[in-house]
């Protein structure tokens, strides 16, 4: 379900859009028909659950970020070579040290 949509109120627009037209979603796996009254409760109670994933994952990624940091840990990628190392290893490199 939660792939249908980026938020809750896109899956239920989509969802509606579709059940206006006559269009009935049944799952494969888990069983839900939007045709019976327990197929809707479960398409309106599924996004909500998914939403909710979502945000906890938002909220455990940030405080760990949080935490690295308040660690002395900055994260993202390496900035590479200063110039001052780059220099060194050419001049390793012409002298034959490599």
């Amino acid at each position: 379900m939660d792939r249908l949509g980026r938020s809750l109120k896109n899956i239920i627009d989509f969802v509606l859009n579709l059940s206006n037209k006559g269009i009935i979603i049944k799952g494969l796996v888990d069983g839900v028909n939007t045709s019976t009254i327990n197929g809707r409760l479960f398409l309106n109670l599924m996004p909500s659950l998914a939403e909710y994933e979502r945000e906890l994952i938002r909220e455990r990624t940030n405080a760990g970020l949080q935490a690295a940091r308040a660690r002395g840990r900055l994260g993202g990628r390496p900035k590479g070579y200063t110039k001052e190392t780059i220099s060194k290893l050419l001049l390793l490199h012409n002298i034959g040290c490599h």
